[in-house]
């Protein structure tokens, strides 16, 4: 999805495309099952462990993805990048999880990508 986003988006805009399409696919069906699974991913430590780590290797492999769609192919900020995607899905599922998935998680990713884009103007 978002090799695909890259060819007509700027980086930012393509991991949003892509994690609010990835995001919306995966945890707005059979919501009970995914709130289920996100509770188990909190309170089992090795579970947590092991999304981490998932998670670390993801931003890596999105950073790869990204540099060659940065002007000076920058692998340092396409690694903020791809991590600021990450903590944007973490604050998404984070809300999603706290209000019982009352709202669609892809809302959220959606709104937590409007948030970030307007960080630089925060005094």
């Amino acid at each position: 999805a978002i090799a695909r986003a890259l060819q007509d988006r700027s980086p930012f805009a393509a991991l949003r495309s892509a994690f609010v399409a990835v995001f919306a696919e995966r945890y707005d069906t059979d919501t009970d099952f995914q709130l289920l699974r996100a509770q188990l991913m909190s309170d089992v430590p090795s579970i947590y462990a092991a999304s981490a780590a998932d998670d670390a290797e993801t931003q890596e492999q999105l950073a790869h993805l990204i540099a060659p769609h940065l002007g000076d192919h920058d692998l340092d900020t396409a690694r903020l990048l791809a991590g600021a995607a990450l903590l944007a899905s973490y604050w998404a599922f984070d809300r999603w999880q706290a209000e019982s998935a009352t709202r669609p998680l892809a809302q959220l990713v959606d709104e937590a990508f409007d948030r970030m884009s307007h960080l630089a103007a925060v005094r």
